[in-house]
């Protein structure tokens, strides 16, 4: 009941503008942080605390596991604390760990983040903004005392609030490359590095912090738990599909908020029709949100195919894929989760977006691609609504793929496969 009412309490401070009461600590922050906070790090031995922001969705806090774990390769004894913008990443950070504790950073109680950020101005101008924003929160970790904050982004806006909020609360070290006010920082990597794929994007951010030589390592991290894996196999049987025959899995979903990211159903239910017999079940997989898409394909389909979008949670379709032999998807979240839970043949279809920022750089994986000569047009933010299709039929990229390109990369795979088995086995017979 205490915890309940604390909560409801919290809540309502949260909501409510008497924040504004504690503007009169501004320069008390302010202050304290210019006397007693700005120590300097010698060594890595003495980082004992680390604040890493991020403001990315599953997928790109999926790209980040592979730069969190070098940072703890480098520094094992440090304590990590992920703060999070998104509640759908939340879940891939409480499941890492080398993540001591992970926080969400919810959005103002009148507007968001990214509105009041996108055209930054003065650095006081912004310091005090944000502590009007988020007064308390600043307090907190100020009081926290961590030795090194991290800013990955990977929204310029983010990146700008990272930057300000290492420097409002004096962290010794801060390390970033994005946004504004970069000349805060005491680590800045080269900003044209958002250029690169996010996974190098990340990692060459947290290599500001380390001077042992290292080999880079793209393996994404995520952990299914046992009752998980029950669960999904429970799910499976109840359907007919039995441990140990191999599944296709499809997921037709994707984000819509500015330009769709999903092929069209009946391209997804000519592909599952044109599967061979290796597979014994087409499984669809998919939000709440996304049934509907999904029993589509399953409509379309001349063939049976399990809709179980909206049945299952994000851990249990990752133990899902660890039964599939294959993945067809949109680029989505589901397509990282897939390379991370070592899904062994994944073919993505992209149009508005650039595969070569996202892909698993791995041969697992395929890469179906738009013809269009404006396709990619995004190759940043993908929520920026300026950054809407300007063809009369939108998100045409889409439609300019045909069914038979997806059916050609599964197939070409499948031959890669055998024939590289082929050359084990001469090689073993030499």
């Amino acid at each position: 009941m205490f915890l309940t009412l604390k909560n409801r309490v919290w809540i309502w401070w949260q909501n409510r503008p008497w924040r504004w009461l504690l503007l009169w600590l501004f320069p008390v922050v302010v202050l304290f942080v210019s006397v007693g906070r700005r120590r300097s790090i010698a060594s890595g031995e003495q980082i004992s605390k680390v604040l890493i922001l991020h403001f990315g969705a599953m997928g790109d806090a999926l790209m980040t596991t592979p730069a969190i774990r070098l940072l703890n390769q480098n520094y094992p004894t440090a304590k990590i604390h992920l703060m999070t913008a998104s509640r759908s990443a939340t879940d891939i950070y409480l499941r890492n760990a080398k993540v001591g504790r992970v926080s969400y950073l919810p959005q103002y109680d009148r507007g968001n983040i990214k509105e009041e950020f996108d055209q930054p101005r003065y650095l006081w101008r912004d310091r005090l903004l944000l502590f009007t924003l988020y007064p308390t929160l600043i307090i907190r970790l100020l009081i926290e005392s961590y030795d090194v904050g991290i800013a990955l982004g990977p929204l310029h806006e983010g990146a700008t609030f990272s930057n300000l909020l290492f420097d409002l609360i004096g962290i010794p070290i801060r390390v970033g490359a994005l946004g504004a006010h970069t000349d805060r920082l005491t680590h800045a990597a080269d900003p044209n590095l958002a250029r690169l794929h996010w996974v190098d994007l990340y990692r060459e951010i947290i290599k500001t912090l380390i001077v042992k030589p290292f080999v880079a390592d793209d393996s994404l991290e995520y952990a299914v738990s046992h009752d998980e894996q029950k669960r999904a196999t429970d799910f499976l049987e109840a359907r007919g599909i039995r441990p140990g025959r191999p599944i296709a899995v499809i997921h037709p979903g994707g984000n819509l908020y500015v330009n769709s990211k999903r092929w069209a159903p009946e391209r997804f239910a000519e592909v599952a029709d044109a599967l061979d017999d290796r597979f014994s079940s087409v499984v669809l997989t998919g939000s709440a949100d996304e049934r509907e898409v999904a029993e589509q394909v399953r409509h379309k389909m001349k063939g049976s195919a399990v809709n179980a979008a909206g049945d299952l949670t994000f851990g249990e379709t990752a133990a899902l894929l660890q039964r599939a032999a294959l993945l067809i998807t949109n680029d989505t979240g589901i397509l990282h989760l897939a390379d991370a839970v070592g899904v062994p043949e994944i073919v993505s279809i992209f149009g508005p977006t650039d595969p070569r920022k996202i892909v698993p750089r791995n041969s697992r994986h395929r890469v179906v691609a738009a013809r269009l000569e404006c396709s990619p047009c995004i190759d940043f933010d993908a929520g920026d609504p300026g950054k809407r299709c300007w063809r009369t039929v939108k998100e045409e990229c889409l439609k300019t793929i045909p069914a038979a390109d997806v059916v050609t990369a599964i197939r070409t795979s499948r031959a890669e496969d055998r024939s590289s088995i082929s050359h084990q086995k001469a090689t073993v017979g030499a």
